[in-house]
């Protein structure tokens, strides 16, 4: 049992389990890097990797987060319109954005995330006088509500209201699917 040993140390045993890069096969070892994140993680996210995670070369194993143990995403970043919005008691509770091909909008998914209060009012003041009664996409998912949410299902398709797609927001997000 290493988890009360330094990082460092249990990089090096594991090292020598692994033996020489050749027998590793679908395993791969990481050197310790020293230094130079703002390099490794512009790098990490070229490859594409999902992101870093940087640690204390003397810190123990913890089986929850930590100081010690620092993640840092890559996200991406793409401009969407604003065609509709699924409302709730407050405000709306997502956003449902797209993107043109030629003079289409296409849907590219629902954005819930990362919204403060105060981004949620200015987004329904700027749109409120865009409602219309028609969905603005052409290519809607509808149909059952997978894992990730990405269709809508008929019963939902009910409760959203549309806008005319003229409202440009900024999404961050690790993928699109």
């Amino acid at each position: 049992d290493l988890r009360r040993s330094p990082l460092l140390e249990r990089k090096r045993v594991l090292s020598e389990l692994l033996g020489p890069p050749t027998a590793r096969a679908r395993v791969r070892y990481c050197e310790h890097a020293q230094g130079g994140g703002p390099e490794l993680f512009a790098n990490a996210c070229r490859v594409p990797f999902e992101g870093l995670v940087s640690k204390r070369a003397n810190s123990v194993y913890q089986e929850k987060r930590t100081h010690d143990w620092l993640k840092a995403k890559c996200l991406n970043r793409q401009e969407f319109v604003i065609g509709g919005l699924k409302p709730n008691a407050t405000s709306f509770e997502s956003l449902l954005v797209g993107y043109y091909e030629g003079n289409k909008l296409h849907f590219a998914g629902k954005v819930r995330a990362g919204l403060t209060p105060h981004a949620r009012g200015e987004i329904v003041c700027a749109i409120a006088s865009d409602k219309t009664t028609h969905c603005p996409f052409v290519n809607l998912p509808i149909g059952k509500t997978s894992h990730w949410g990405e269709a809508i299902s008929e019963e939902e398709m009910t409760r959203l209201l549309w806008v005319k797609p003229r409202l440009v927001v900024e999404v961050s997000f690790v993928e699109w699917t």
